[in-house]
């Protein structure tokens, strides 16, 4: 249920949700003009934030945010009454945020599952790919990074089959010729793969 709060209150949990997102009280002060671009953004997602709507929708929130405005901006939206839709490439945000992740490429949607699911047993090569290419805290600070080869395909054309296909090191014949359909491969584990990922490696 949404906090009505009275003008005290309002200016004071406006400065909260700043100084939070890393604006000194001279920042507060500042005409709004004299913001670069990354500032900005973080007025309009404070702005947001005020607002309590019943759905937040929030494209790469982290983008131009130092560290501690990022854990504290986790923690802020963990307490968040309303639900939540997180558009981002940032994995770490993603584990500590969402309870629930959609996997697009190319428009497209290639999984789908909970956190939890996703990061324990990707199923989509391309999620797969996205995770490996992630450093670990758990390994070796000397171990190379895998990156998924090729470039993402441009939307100006029509895709045939797979749209990961041509990057893809499990990709046979039907993936380009067909494209894959969304499967329920058990506990809402949704994958679109001809070709599915088992035990960290596609088959």
């Amino acid at each position: 249920e949404m906090e009505v709060l009275d003008g005290y209150s309002i200016h004071h949990r406006t400065e909260e949700v700043l100084h939070g997102l890393g604006f000194s009280q001279a920042d507060i002060s500042r005409p709004y003009k004299e913001f670069s671009g990354g500032w900005r953004m973080r007025v309009l997602l404070a702005k947001m934030i005020l607002m309590q709507p019943d759905v937040l929708l929030l494209d790469e929130p982290t983008n131009h945010l130092d560290l501690d405005s990022i854990t504290w901006l986790e923690e802020l939206l963990t307490e968040y009454p309303g639900s939540i839709i997180l558009i981002t490439h940032d994995l770490g945000v993603v584990a500590e945020m969402a309870q629930r992740v959609v996997v697009m490429y190319a428009g497209r949607k290639v999984e789908e599952a909970s956190v939890f699911d996703l990061f324990e047993k990707p199923m989509h090569p391309y999620t797969l790919g996205l995770l490996n290419s992630m450093p670990r805290l758990d390994e070796a600070a000397s171990k190379r990074l895998v990156e998924i080869p090729g470039m993402v395909p441009s939307m100006r054309t029509e895709i045939v089959g797979c749209a990961f296909a041509p990057r893809c090191s499990s990709a046979s014949e039907r993936c380009t010729q067909e494209t894959p359909v969304l499967k329920n491969h058990g506990k809402e584990h949704w994958v679109a793969c001809w070709n599915p990922v088992v035990e960290g490696v596609s088959i």
